[in-house]
């Protein structure tokens, strides 16, 4: 809980600054925090200057507190509702995440392995020195959340890291939601600290829905939808849209997100649009004479668009500075050839992924849950809810209030939909073209955000209407009816990661062998059933150790040692190494290398060492 005590510490003096209650100003400090670290590498290339410059900012924040104890206004801002909900997040992801190891494939090839390289050179993980083989080009925005949080809690683990990632995203929407609500001044704290947190759980309900963007992994496909929901709720808000607060807190939004994935480009585009089209309505009425405050408008719209390009510019100028390539690079889409693919041309390959792309939209089932849906039925679902929504709050619904979100989601759905279909087009190898790789995840990371402002415009309409949102009777009623759209088998995935099964320790339990007995900057040959996963997944838990990168794409257990030529070759690059990991004895490697084993057999899991004795080549265990 220290990282969480060091954030409000610091958001306290936000408060103060800005005017505005807690679950106001915390999206800016939690943004902002992250940015000063970020730029705080790029001047001083280290992320301690960061870390040093929050624990300062709390210390600062404590005096205030301090100081100002007897300011009973000052007070109620600072332990406002929002500051509740904050603290119900917090408690939530820290137990659910405690414990936690890695589990998929993306998260032990990139997204924790860029968290480790930061924590062992205190620099971005795109610099050469980097054991990173992986995505090096992509933005570090959650990462380095990530880090300071592990930083502050003195230790990093799987589990902590998770808990930062589920705790960022949750946090830039729910403290703003529920603290621009009107809860009874009647209710006490310990009814709002659980009132927030069964809102924490009816929306993480919602999420589950959705199997393949998950909290509680590293992986970015359900922060990049959180953070976009964050930035929609604010310009929805007309009175913080406003403000220059608000408008400050956009512009940071705008910046971060476009740092947390490179897909964030569809979804600042969509912030941008949302935000010029409430600006426009709301001055719709106005009289020509009014031109200097149009005039603004169009500036501040400018601005909103700018931003996140100016920020992608800073990123990848660094990232080209080092001659790192990316995979979603937008000079690789040809237009004219995109429109040819439409019409019917472009070569085989192009026009099997667009037809099978287009199937897909209908077909694939993209949600879990008592009722699976595509990515159109999902959509269809989610203007009928929104009709519905119209007419069952029509007396408190603003002019044109809905209208808004309606162009939204259509012109978000659509666009995404082209975006996505372009990446495959152009920026895919052609194995995953032709498979359409992770189509239910990338179509979900779109949808899932629909779900979550139809959730969230609910509690607000329901606000208006006089009814409690943070009442025990409103609250239960979400958890039944999320209960039971998500099913025996979603909730049995709110159980705390402590308890679930470790099926990855034999990779770390490798890893350990291998850190023992290997020196530092040395590269060791693996031989496996299953190399590139075995491979990737035991190279997570090295520091400063490396896999040889030759074996990646060979399963090298498996072919035959009749194969005289190929195993040759192994035995050359295991003596330029020093050392070969066997994970997997087979017959065929005992048939290959028995020979050279001091022992006379090659067995399971066992690191040798490479010795050349009077110009004989052996293979001792190292133990």
């Amino acid at each position: 809980m220290i990282p969480f005590l060091i954030f409000c510490l610091i958001n306290f003096g936000l408060v103060m600054l800005s005017k505005k209650s807690f679950g106001v100003t915390l999206p800016v400090t939690l943004t902002g925090v992250t940015l000063l670290t970020y730029f705080g590498q790029f001047l001083f290339h280290t992320f301690n200057v960061g870390v040093w410059l929050c624990v300062g900012m709390a210390v600062a924040g404590a005096v205030l507190l301090i100081v100002r104890r007897k300011d009973r206004d000052f007070i109620s801002r600072c332990f406002s509702v929002g500051f509740f909900v904050f603290l119900a997040i917090c408690i939530l992801f820290l137990v659910l995440d405690y414990g936690r190891w890695l589990t998929t494939w993306d998260e032990y090839s990139h997204w924790g392995k860029m968290l480790k390289e930061m924590f062992r050179l205190d620099r971005f993980y795109t610099e050469h020195q980097s054991n990173l083989t992986a995505h090096k080009d992509y933005p570090p925005f959650a990462q380095i959340f990530e880090l300071i949080w592990c930083k502050l809690s003195w230790k990093y683990t799987e589990g902590t890291a998770t808990a930062a990632l589920d705790i960022l995203g949750f946090s830039m929407i729910l403290p703003l939601v529920i603290e621009r609500l009107e809860c009874k001044k009647e209710i006490g704290k310990i009814q709002r600290f659980l009132s927030s947190l069964a809102i924490a759980v009816v929306l993480l309900i919602v999420i589950l829905n959705f199997d393949n963007v998950q909290s509680m992994t590293l992986n970015l496909d359900l922060l990049l939808p959180l953070y976009y929901v964050a930035l929609i709720m604010m310009i929805a808000d007309k009175e913080l849209r406003k403000s220059k607060f608000g408008f400050i807190m956009i512009l940071l939004g705008q910046f971060g997100l476009i740092l947390t994935k490179q897909m964030g480009i569809a979804f600042v585009l969509l912030v941008w649009f949302f935000y010029t089209m409430s600006e426009v309505l709301d001055t719709a009425n106005l009289r020509k004479e009014n031109l200097r405050y149009k005039g603004l408008l169009a500036v501040r719209s400018l601005v909103v668009l700018i931003t996140p390009f100016i920020s992608n510019g800073i990123w990848s100028r660094y990232v080209s500075s080092l001659g790192e390539g990316g995979q979603f690079s937008l000079s690789k889409i040809n237009l004219k050839t995109l429109f040819r693919v439409i019409a019917g041309g472009g070569d085989w390959l192009q026009r099997i992924t667009f037809v099978r792309y287009i199937r897909a939209l209908f077909t694939t089932n993209i949600t879990t849950g008592l009722f699976p849906m595509t990515y159109v039925s999902a959509i269809v679902v989610s203007f009928c809810i929104l009709v519905i929504m119209s007419y069952a709050f029509r007396t408190v619904v603003t002019k044109g209030e809905m209208l808004r979100y309606g162009l939204l989601f259509a012109l978000g759905s659509a666009g995404y939909a082209f975006t996505m279909l372009t990446m495959y087009l152009f920026c895919y190898t052609e194995g995953e073209m032709s498979v359409l790789a992770s189509f239910e995840r990338y179509m979900c990371t779109y949808v899932v955000s629909q779900y979550m402002i139809l959730l969230l415009l609910l509690l607000k309409l329901l606000n208006r209407m006089k009814i409690d949102v943070c009442s025990y009777a409103v609250v239960c009623t979400l958890l039944g009816i999320g209960l039971i759209t998500v099913g025996a088998d979603g909730l049995g995935k709110l159980m705390p990661k402590k308890f679930t099964e470790k099926n990855m320790v034999e990779y770390k339990e490798q890893a350990d062998v291998i850190q023992m007995y290997v020196p530092e900057g040395t590269e060791v040959y693996m031989i496996s059933n299953l190399n590139a996963v075995d491979a990737t997944f035991t190279a997570y838990y090295l520091d400063n150790i490396l896999i040889d990168n030759r074996a990646m794409s060979s399963n090298v257990a498996t072919v035959g040692a009749e194969n005289v030529d190929y195993w040759n070759d192994i035995v050359n690059c295991i003596r330029e190494d020093g050392y070969v990991y066997v994970c997997d004895a087979t017959d065929n490697v005992n048939d290959a290398l028995a020979k050279y084993a001091e022992e006379g057999g090659i067995t399971d899991q066992t690191l040798y060492v490479a010795e050349d004795e009077n110009g004989e080549f052996k293979l001792r265990r190292a133990w």
